[in-house]
């Protein structure tokens, strides 16, 4: 977590910025394109029977989602909570609205 001092403006800005850098870079979602909602409306993620993509990398994105946000993005509660009832078997559905 970054805190930037604005003395002559009198304001202090905390940033995530590295964090989700470094998330994104990790997994390789870097040439993602950002959006307006962090979750398509009206989306509907269905339960699936097995794994369809390796649950590990699924589970570790979502985390690095869910501590941001705890510290800056209350915004992404929602979203994290719905993604997270598929962690154990999540799907190319799933893991595409993770990304």
């Amino acid at each position: 977590m970054e805190v930037i001092h604005d003395r002559q403006q009198g304001t202090i800005t905390l940033s995530q910025c590295c964090y989700v850098e470094m998330i994104l870079g990790r997994f390789s979602l870097k040439d993602g394109q950002s959006i307006s909602t962090p979750l398509e409306t009206n989306v509907k993620l269905v339960k699936i029977d097995g794994p369809k993509v390796n649950a590990k990398t699924y589970q570790s994105v979502l985390g690095g989602l869910m501590y941001a946000m705890l510290a800056m993005c209350p915004d992404l509660a929602y979203v994290v909570g719905v993604l997270s009832k598929h962690a154990t078997c999540p799907g190319q559905v799933h893991f595409a609205a993770l990304k």
